[in-house]
């Protein structure tokens, strides 16, 4: 209900038609509302003035709400109107691949493992490789962690 009474698109062409419509809707809009009974009040409770009022603050704030969204989706697109690129593909398929430095203890290892089912994971780290990550049934067909040494001297 809520997402209706927001709606620019509804509540814009009523408060056009009570405001700078033809007077015969306006007029009708008004009689309909002199015999409308709210929440059983008496009768002509609503008045056209306070409708107005109430339809610019819904419309009002269904363009922010809508502004709010399109400007969260471009954030999330990281900046860009459109698309670039190809869409991901994940799934069985494992097209696409995840590197993942410090896979091998902490967030990393975690993050590795919830990729798993997801993609193919190249594990990059200087530690060993836990043992279940390496001989995990879900990393199975996934490269094993690359295991880089440091080399002093």
């Amino acid at each position: 209900m809520t997402s209706i009474l927001f709606e620019p698109l509804l509540t814009g062409p009523l408060l056009l038609a009570l405001t700078r419509g033809p007077a015969s809707i306006r007029a009708h809009l008004e009689r309909y509302l002199a015999d409308w009974n709210v929440g059983g009040l008496s009768r002509g409770i609503v008045s056209a003035a306070r409708l107005v009022t109430a339809l610019k603050w819904l419309f009002a704030l269904g363009l922010l709400r809508r502004g709010n969204g399109a400007l969260n989706a471009y954030a999330r697109n990281h900046w860009s109107w459109g698309r670039r690129g190809e869409a991901w593909e994940f799934g069985p398929d494992r097209r696409e691949v995840a590197v993942v430095t410090g896979g091998c203890s902490g967030f990393g290892y975690l993050i590795s493992k919830g990729l798993a089912g997801e993609m193919m994971v190249v594990v990059l780290d200087i530690s060993d490789c836990p043992a279940d990550l390496a001989n995990s049934t879900s990393m199975k067909t996934r490269p094993p962690a690359l295991h880089l040494e440091r080399r002093r001297g």
